[in-house]
C-alpha cells in the first residue's frame, strides 16, 4: 500500500468497535497526549474535525510541530463560520454548538499554522457527500417539519440519495521547515511514511503512501470514503480514510 507506520486515536469506544476488525490494531482509545510519541517521528499528522473542541488549539499545533519530521504537513479539517453557508444560517448554523469551544475561519485557521511556525500554508473549501436522510438531520426546521419530511423521503425511497454539497469545511495544511531546501530532495526517493491521525467521531485513519515533497492538497469526497489526493508533482500517493 505504500505506507509503513498507521496510528490512529480515538476517544469513543463506540467509534472504535464501529471500525472494521483489522483496523482495531491501529487505533489508540484515549486523548492526543504528545509525550507519547518520540518527536520527529512523524511525515504526516491529522486533525479532523478536532481543532474546535480543545481549549487552546495552538498548543496541538506547537505538539504536533514537534512529533512531525522536518518537511512532514500537519493536515486538520475544520469549520468556517465565514463560509456561504454559515453566515447565511447565523446562529441557526450546526457550528453553533456548545460542544464547539473555538469557531475558525480560513483565515484563522491559516494564521494559527502560520504563528506556531508552518510554512507554506494552504486552506481550500471541499464538499461533503452524505445521504439525504442524514442532510436532513442537520437542517434547522421545526421539529414538526423535520419530521414529516424525514418521513416523506424515507417512504419514497430518497433517503438513501448521496448528495455532495459545500456546508462551509476547510482544509488546511502546513509543513514543519527544513533545515535548508536541498533537504527536501533529499525524500524523492522515498516512498513509506509514518502517520498519525486523529478526530472525534466518527474515526478516521489514513493511508499514505508517495512523497510528500511538493505536496498538492485536494480533498474530495465520495460515497462512505473520504479520498485525499496528496499528489505531489512527479510521484502519486494515496490516502483512503473513512472507516
Amino acid at each position: 500500500m505504500g505506507f509503513e507506520t498507521v496510528t490512529g486515536i480515538e476517544p469513543s469506544t463506540a467509534a472504535i468497535s464501529a471500525a472494521p476488525a483489522h483496523r482495531h490494531s491501529w487505533i489508540r482509545e484515549g486523548i492526543f497526549v504528545e509525550s507519547d510519541y518520540k518527536p520527529e517521528s512523524f511525515d504526516l499528522i491529522c486533525c479532523f474535525m478536532t481543532m474546535e473542541h480543545v481549549r487552546e488549539p495552538a498548543d496541538i499545533a506547537n505538539s504536533v510541530l514537534r512529533l512531525l519530521k522536518p518537511g512532514g504537513a500537519f493536515v486538520t479539517v475544520t469549520h468556517d463560520y465565514r463560509s456561504f453557508v454559515n453566515r447565511l444560517m447565523g446562529r441557526r448554523s450546526p457550528i453553533v454548538d456548545i460542544e464547539h469551544m473555538q469557531l475558525f475561519s480560513a483565515r484563522s485557521i491559516a494564521s494559527l499554522f502560520t504563528r506556531c511556525g508552518y510554512v507554506n500554508v494552504q486552506t481550500h473549501p471541499f464538499s461533503n457527500r452524505y445521504a439525504l436522510r442524514y442532510w436532513m438531520r442537520l437542517t434547522p426546521l421545526p421539529a414538526g417539519v423535520k419530521n414529516i419530511a424525514q418521513r416523506f423521503i424515507e417512504s419514497t425511497g430518497i433517503d438513501r440519495l448521496k448528495i455532495s454539497m459545500n456546508v462551509g469545511n476547510t482544509v488546511a495544511f502546513g509543513y514543519k521547515p527544513v533545515d535548508h531546501f536541498g533537504a527536501l530532495n533529499t525524500a524523492f526517493g522515498l516512498t513509506v511514511y509514518s502517520v498519525c491521525i486523529w478526530c472525534g467521531s466518527p474515526t478516521w485513519l489514513a493511508l499514505i503512501g508517495g512523497n510528500l515533497a511538493g505536496l498538492a492538497f485536494n480533498f474530495v469526497t465520495t460515497g462512505g470514503l473520504v479520498f485525499a489526493d496528496l499528489s505531489p508533482r512527479r510521484i502519486p500517493a494515496f490516502a483512503a480514510v473513512y472507516v
